[in-house]
């Protein structure tokens, strides 16, 4: 037991763990906000002012435990791939399966799909996953590095999307409590 833990902690550095995480993040947070300021409007007219707050401390609690679940899925990921096949290029893989992700996610949306579709969407998205990994050790290091400084700009604005999630399990909680 205590090699496998050995390996899972080898496998990837913090930074890079805070990297995807943060990958994960900006899109979530990005539809999050865009759903919310499209309904502002209506909201505006129907309910007060901390009825509103607390619609939205809802919204990004619901974004926030999606961004856990979607981190360790990538994580997961990750530590199952050798690392002599993606030559430790997690980031990358991290990066272009969150583009896939939020493809299909906007797919899904516009349309309404039976559920077995979206399961057969879900099973796409592991075959492409898998695809991904495999054509990531290909891709020219200068798209690499692009993608490299991308992620790590990424960081700082997750930084900021996180303590807006913080902030709201605070007014849910005082909302709640109170």
């Amino acid at each position: 037991m205590a090699r496998l833990f050995h390996y899972f902690r080898n496998r990837l550095k913090p930074q890079e763990i805070l990297t995807i995480a943060a990958i994960v993040t900006a899109p979530f947070q990005f539809w999050a906000f865009y759903s919310l300021f499209e309904d502002l409007e209506s909201w505006i007219r129907i309910f007060e002012f901390w009825d509103m707050v607390g619609a939205w401390a809802y919204t990004f609690l619901y974004v926030l435990m999606e961004i856990l679940l979607v981190t360790a899925f990538l994580l997961i990921i990750c530590h199952l791939i050798p690392k002599k096949l993606v030559n430790g290029r997690y980031i990358e893989i991290s990066f272009f399966v969150m583009l896939e992700i939020t493809i299909i996610a906007s797919l899904v949306h516009v349309n309404t799909l039976p559920f077995q579709s979206i399961i057969q969407i879900f099973w796409g998205l592991i075959g492409l996953a898998l695809l991904t990994t495999i054509l990531v050790r290909f891709i020219p290091n200068r798209i690499i590095g692009l993608i490299s400084n991308l992620a790590d700009r990424l960081v700082t604005l997750a930084f900021f999307f996180w303590m807006i999630d913080i902030l709201s399990i605070f007014i849910i909680i005082s909302r709640n409590i109170l």
